[in-house]
């Protein structure tokens, strides 16, 4: 026997504390957080009275706006996406622009005296 090491009983062999602390293979180095997107989807505020997204001011300590156009507390809160979506705005504003559309024909058949034609 090699008095440098000798041999010992593994039953009767306590794990030492360097073994248990230290894993068996070294962990993945942790990936760089990405940076925040841009926020495409930020928080709009829109006047049930007015029908229209609207600037507010904060009523209190609590989730209450008043619009600044009309000074109703009837002002909804929410993200751009879930209050388009809710109260369907953009269905809104592509029939605004279709009847623009059609009231611009109307006037141009009818010959409407407030458009002048174009001088050549």
């Amino acid at each position: 026997m090699n008095d440098m090491n000798p041999v010992q009983n593994p039953a009767t062999e306590t794990p030492s504390t360097e073994a248990m602390a230290a894993p068996s293979h070294t962990p993945a180095p942790i990936a760089a957080v990405p940076p925040k997107p841009v926020d495409d989807n930020p928080i709009v505020f829109y006047c049930k009275d007015c029908g229209e997204i609207v600037d507010v001011r904060r009523v209190g300590g609590k989730y209450v706006y008043t619009c600044k156009k009309c000074g109703t507390k009837n002002v909804a809160f929410g993200t751009k996406k879930s209050i388009y979506g809710f109260f369907k705005l953009e269905d809104k504003e592509k029939a605004k622009l279709r009847e623009a559309k059609r009231e611009e024909k109307r006037r141009l058949q009818m010959g409407d005296k407030s458009i002048k034609p174009r001088a050549s």
